[in-house]
């Protein structure tokens, strides 16, 4: 419990590492509205920590550890959220689907087996679709649909976000949060 107040920044993103509980409840009940709403604080709060600890100059490997697994629990609690009470928003593009979360699950396998640890690489490209995937799923639940440009902006996003982590941890011997992006590391004449 002392490490979720060791920082502010720690804080936020321990609170929304307890949220998910809190939004599985919300979703058993049936409770759209409210697990949007949550969602909404889960992505604020997201933007909130990294920045947080960088402008305290309090960035650690524990922070950015649980800021990464509370990341992957809101998303694939997510999906199981909208099978539960938007399914259309999987089912009417079930193709889409399938093919970014192999990509994502493939990109987690991969940091977990060669690093033997998620690879908690804050990509540029992970925080652009992180925005749309967030307002997509909020919107969803919220307003009780979905609008299929944002979805396929989201899901185009987060795929190639995906395809750029699973491409950098296969082609590094070491991966660190601070690479950026693909392009980057090439450009710094890194191992890509």
């Amino acid at each position: 419990m002392r490490a979720m107040f060791k920082t502010p920044a720690n804080f936020f993103s321990y609170s929304r590492l307890l949220m998910v509980p809190v939004l599985w409840v919300l979703a058993l009940l049936g409770e759209s509205f409210w697990l949007g709403i949550g969602l909404l604080y889960c992505g604020l709060s997201d933007t909130i920590d990294g920045n947080l600890a960088r402008w305290l100059k309090q960035t650690s490997p524990d922070g950015a550890k649980i800021d990464s697994i509370a990341d992957h629990l809101v998303l694939f609690s997510s999906v199981f959220w909208l099978l539960m009470l938007r399914p259309e928003v999987i089912t009417d593009n079930i193709a889409m689907v399938s093919i970014m979360l192999t990509i994502s699950i493939m990109a987690l396998l991969v940091g977990i087996f060669k690093f033997g640890r998620f690879a908690n690489l804050h990509l540029y490209s992970s925080k652009f679709a992180a925005v749309f995937l967030y307002a997509l799923i909020v919107s969803s639940f919220i307003f009780g649909g979905y609008n299929t440009i944002l979805f396929w902006i989201a899901c185009l996003s987060y795929t190639l976000s995906s395809l750029e982590m699973l491409v950098l941890q296969l082609s590094q011997d070491h991966v660190d949060e601070n690479m950026g992006s693909l392009l980057l590391v090439m450009f710094r004449g890194e191992e890509a």
